[in-house]
């Protein structure tokens, strides 16, 4: 136990306690012999407190882990996930914090001694986002993009997650969540969103500019530098987490007005870490009063390490990169990264598969909207994708239901809508919406249609 590094497991709930009962069984089987479980009750009205309290023997049987702590918070009747996590974070006597949402499985139980050899080789964090810097220029275009912010000096740039539902999983040093001013409560008053990213950005570049920059004596010296302290960020394998499927309503239910999803407001929070961040650093004067001009010499994203190290990385960038683009109303430019997304998807991975899927459609709808072309080859490609598969989910089957729509090929998404709308596991919503189509294509092709009321 004294050569492995103390490592807390935080996490909140509130209304979530049967997730939680889902997952913690998970956590309690990891192999490391020195981690500790926080759970905050943020005044949660199913009683998580008490459930802990009750089963905490039982629970720890057979575990690794050396205690299940609870703190309790009371007449908090609006959730506020930043506040719960700081005092998670706080009742913590523990070197390393991992946030862990209460509806996230683990699959490796050797994740914390991954964690602890990162360590000692210098790791000074894990998440689900790659993290680059403004040596890239097309991260820095992708924040202008999704942001509004020009990135104006030397920034560690935290990058879209992968797995969007587990973004707020990730592992760093209680020590410096203190000193870069822990959660920020105030994101998180209306609802969520970007208020995980938003931390990761001060962390990362407190730890850069007040511990690692040194005095630097040339640009290049500190374009050096940046990439070195990329270096000490480390990246979660894909398959290491499992998300028990939920609806965002759940998610929103104890915000204020019911607000499910604040990422539009949310934004201004980064924009304003910037802000503050270019008043607060200090710099060498020679850089001080330069504009950014080593960007001139950027690495491409394409051509990094990362990407050639993660081979799932180049797909999920593209087609990102393209919906910006898309929203920029760049086509031409949108239409490129669709493209380049599915080039160089060739592998099997599921996850991969649907991204390949997801570019063809999104190809043939900037084309028809923006562009007033019906360009149905991609289309086709989508049915022939989707029908090679196993396996169909949800997302599946609304993709091939709106492909046969756009293609007027009535019978067959007359045919896979029936088979959907069997589905037991698919939403009330997604069916629905399923079913208001039928309405239409009955109306068109002129037959009795039950799905009108």
């Amino acid at each position: 136990m004294k050569n492995n590094i103390s490592i807390s497991l935080i996490t909140t709930c509130k209304g979530r306690l049967r997730y939680l009962k889902k997952v913690l069984p998970s956590w309690l089987k990891l192999d490391y012999d020195n981690y500790d479980i926080i759970i905050v009750d943020y005044d949660d009205p199913d009683g998580t407190e008490d459930y802990i309290k009750k089963n905490k023997k039982f629970l720890l049987e057979n575990s690794k882990a050396k205690d299940i702590k609870v703190v309790k918070v009371n007449n908090k009747p609006f959730f506020n996930l930043n506040d719960a996590r700081n005092r998670g974070i706080a009742a913590s006597d523990s070197e390393l914090i991992f946030m862990i949402d209460s509806d996230i499985r683990i699959r490796d139980k050797r994740i914390l001694k991954k964690i602890n050899r990162d360590y000692r080789n210098g790791i000074i964090f894990w998440s689900n986002l790659p993290v680059f810097n403004s040596n890239y220029r097309e991260i820095v275009e992708y924040y202008s993009l999704d942001f509004k912010i020009e990135i104006k000096y030397p920034s560690v740039l935290p990058f879209l997650p992968v797995k969007r539902d587990i973004t707020g999983t990730a592992c760093f040093f209680k020590k410096y969540w203190e000193r870069c001013g822990r959660y920020d409560i105030e994101i998180n008053r209306e609802g969520y969103g970007f208020d995980d990213r938003e931390f990761y950005l001060r962390y990362l570049n407190y730890i850069f500019y007040n511990y690692f920059v040194g005095k630097i004596e040339d640009k290049k010296e500190f374009s050096e530098k940046l990439d070195n302290f990329v270096n000490l960020t480390k990246t979660f394998n894909l398959g290491v987490f499992y998300e028990i499927p939920n609806t965002l309503s759940e998610r929103g239910k104890f915000y204020p007005k019911g607000q499910r999803d604040s990422n539009v407001g949310n934004r201004k929070y980064i924009s304003l870490f910037f802000e503050r961040f270019y008043k607060k650093i200090y710099y060498n004067r020679k850089l001080k009063n330069e504009t950014f001009e080593f960007l001139k010499d950027y690495k491409s994203v394409a051509k990094s390490d990362f990407a050639k190290q993660n081979q799932w990385f180049l797909p999920f960038f593209y087609y990102i990169y393209a919906t910006r683009k898309w929203g920029e109303k760049n086509l031409n430019g949108a239409i490129l990264f669709f493209q380049r997304s599915i080039k160089v998807n060739k592998l099997r991975n599921p996850f991969l598969k649907n991204l390949r899927i997801k570019s063809f459609f999104q190809i043939y709808f900037v084309k028809k909207y923006l562009k007033e072309v019906e360009d149905r080859k991609y289309l086709k490609r989508v049915i022939k994708e989707i029908l090679s598969l196993k396996r169909k989910d949800k997302g599946h089957y609304g993709l091939l239901i709106n492909a046969y729509f756009e293609l007027k090929d009535y019978e067959n998404f007359i045919k896979y809508s029936k088979i959907a709308l069997k589905r037991k596991n698919f939403s009330s919503d997604f069916k629905f919406s399923i079913m208001f189509k039928l309405a239409v294509v009955y109306k068109e092709i002129k037959r009795d249609n039950k799905y009108f009321i």
